[in-house]
């Protein structure tokens, strides 16, 4: 049931794309006939002939609605573009993740900040949070303490942009290349890591 809820969801979005053009044409075709049988009874009237003007009226009607048509197309295949380049950016099937978690149900994946080439957090994946995080382009990652997915800065704002994910050799860790906006980690530091351990400059 869950690989279907997303064709349907699309499906859905299609139904209402298609609705929303029949009503757009219908909207300017009947725009169109008011302006453009105005404009031609005026005519009419003006130059005494009223079978003249309808004429017009109607040209006018039809040119009106085919062009607010035409623009509402050129809007859809636009959008119909952007989403196709936004999926041809995840290179895998998002709904075939399972090589990912043959060792478990959760996966490690380290952010890490492309900009400031800093390692931001370590946090965990599972199926559900790795496959939100693929089609929605931020960070999503499941809280072993909660038990439960979390949108990483859903709540504080701190959210994380993806810039793009490797697995390792083994798809069995994650690294997250991330823009981050704020601070990474809940203490209000900008890295998790902030703990020094040891510095071999130090003497």
């Amino acid at each position: 049931m869950e690989d279907k809820k997303p064709y349907t969801e699309q499906h859905d979005i299609n139904n209402e794309s298609n609705t929303e053009n029949k009503d757009n044409s219908s909207n300017g075709m009947i725009i169109g006939l008011c302006i453009g049988l105005s404009a031609g009874i005026t005519f009419g009237l003006l130059n005494d002939s009223i079978i003249m003007g309808v004429l017009l009226g109607i040209g006018i009607c039809l040119c009106f609605g085919t062009a607010l048509d035409f623009g509402k197309k050129g809007t859809n295949n636009k959008d119909d573009k952007e989403r196709g380049e936004k999926m041809s950016k995840v290179k895998i099937d998002v709904n075939n993740l399972d090589k990912f978690f043959k060792k478990g149900e959760l996966i490690p994946a380290i952010a890490y900040e492309v900009d400031t080439k800093t390692v931001l957090m370590l946090a965990y994946m599972n199926k559900e949070s790795l496959k939100k995080t693929l089609e929605t382009g931020y960070t999503w990652y499941y809280s072993r303490s909660r038990q439960e997915l979390w949108n990483k800065g859903a709540t504080s704002g701190h959210l994380q942009k993806v810039v793009s994910i490797y697995s390792d050799c083994d798809d069995d860790t994650l690294l997250l290349n991330v823009r981050q906006t704020g601070v990474a980690c809940h203490t209000g530091s900008y890295s998790c890591f902030f703990n020094e351990m040891y510095n071999e400059e130090d003497n």
